[in-house]
């Protein structure tokens, strides 16, 4: 019997939701399977959140070369050089730079990458790697919840609000970037005033233990170089995420950078972008807006709510889900549990329409789902939320081929497969 270990990008709920519903799925197949509850190591791009390293105090090169499972899986990390030999490593990734793929993709014989959607749709298609496989999340029929008809909500977008002006130190939003305006400092600097300030930075450094904290480097030319290059460059709700061609990247210090604003700025601008359509609709609609950091800077907005609401709960009471991805993936975690629940999806259109991963590879877009623009949301949402019989329709229809097709022993079972042919 072999063993896995499902390790999330976060301690949270989504997360884990569907890493519990994939070990469930292995457990079937006769595999033994553990969720951790926190990830081994932080997000680059966010030191400050919870891993099993530091809740517990211990390196994660000691926790790396002491795992016995034969298969390690974790969302959004590569494969750690201290993990054994012979332990298979699944690195599934929902946000990945084309600055990091190319390493990525020169990973150990057993190792794979995989990722949320087709290569196309994180712009690494052209590295030809056959490590680089396309792994979705999963649809699972047995939470299929009756499609209400009394809908407390017409609409609701749920979500973090990535925090590309919290690292400024200010909720206020105009402050911020005055801030960042009027402070620049060079990289060196800041990086010489880091190691005044933490010894041990340099030394980590050089070590490679990596523990940059972005926060301390935004006030930076180079910050406020790359910020402004993606705030003229990315075209908010575009479903493409492509990477600036004239950035130039010199060491680490910038590719950390890099990464954190390649991955988050556009997060920004799709969630802000919809947030001021939604903000205008507010005395016509019943809507919510709930998720990290929203409350922070938005305290007096009647559509934000004050709490983290669960997703399930908050979807069966809905009409409408918005849905909103940098890269254009439409079959996200999020969306199956919407559908699940009994909510029909919105979801802007990509250049990406037949990929994998794309709502409109298996399904009809105004049919069984709603294709939205930034001029044509608020029209969308009047339609689908007004129109109980066409949402049931087309909920219906989408739940009989997403359960067909995407179900989680069908995740499982091509995951076996690949390292089968390993």
């Amino acid at each position: 019997m072999k063993s896995i270990l499902l390790v999330p990008n976060f301690h949270q709920e989504i997360d884990l939701k569907i890493l519990h519903r994939l070990a469930e799925a292995f457990n079937r197949k006769g595999f033994s399977s553990e969720v951790s509850l926190y990830p081994i190591r932080e997000n680059n791009n966010f030191r400050n959140t919870s891993s099993y390293s530091s809740v517990y105090n211990i390196k994660p090169k000691d926790i790396y070369k002491n795992i016995k499972y034969d298969i390690v899986l974790e969302i959004n990390r590569a494969r750690s050089k201290y993990l054994p030999k012979k332990t298979v490593h699944l690195g599934w990734f929902q946000d990945l730079s084309p600055r990091d793929s190319e390493k990525i993709a020169n990973i150990n014989k057993k190792s794979i990458v995989y990722l949320y959607g087709s290569q196309k749709f994180f712009g690494v298609h052209n590295l030809n790697s056959d490590k680089f496989k396309t792994l979705l999340a999963g649809y699972e029929k047995s939470k299929e919840k009756e499609i209400s008809q009394n809908n407390l909500y017409d609409y609701n977008l749920l979500g973090y609000l990535s925090p590309i002006w919290e690292l400024l130190g200010s909720r206020d939003k105009m402050t911020a970037v005055n801030k960042m305006i009027n402070g620049k400092q060079s990289l060196v600097g800041a990086f010489c005033r880091e190691t005044i300030r933490r010894p041990s930075f340099f030394f980590d450094w050089f070590l490679e233990k990596r523990v940059t904290n972005i926060e301390k480097f935004y006030n930076t030319k180079y910050f406020q170089q790359i910020l402004k290059l993606f705030q003229n460059s990315y075209k908010a709700l575009s479903g493409s995420l492509d990477m600036p061609s004239n950035i130039i990247i010199d060491n680490y210090l910038q590719k950390e950078i890099f990464g954190f604003i390649f991955t988050e700025y556009p997060r920004y601008k799709d969630r802000i972008t919809i947030f001021n359509i939604l903000q205008k609709l507010s005395n016509k609609f019943n809507g919510v807006v709930a998720g990290r950091h929203w409350k922070n800077y938005y305290p007096d907005s009647s559509i934000v709510s004050n709490q983290i609401l669960d997703e399930g709960i908050t979807f069966f009471k809905s009409a409408c889900t918005i849905h909103n991805n940098t890269h254009g993936l439409g079959l996200h975690p999020r969306v199956f549990e919407a559908y699940q629940s009994g909510s029909f999806i919105l979801h802007h259109t990509t250049p990406h329409k037949g990929e994998e991963g794309s709502l409109e590879k298996d399904l009809e877009p105004d049919y069984h789902f709603g294709i939205y623009s930034e001029n044509t949301l608020k029209d969308k949402i009047e339609f689908w939320s007004k129109n109980h019989e066409k949402r049931v329709q087309g909920i219906t229809e989408a739940r009989k081929i997403l359960s067909d097709k995407h179900s989680w022993d069908n995740r499982a079972s091509q995951i076996i497969q690949d390292i089968k042919n390993l």
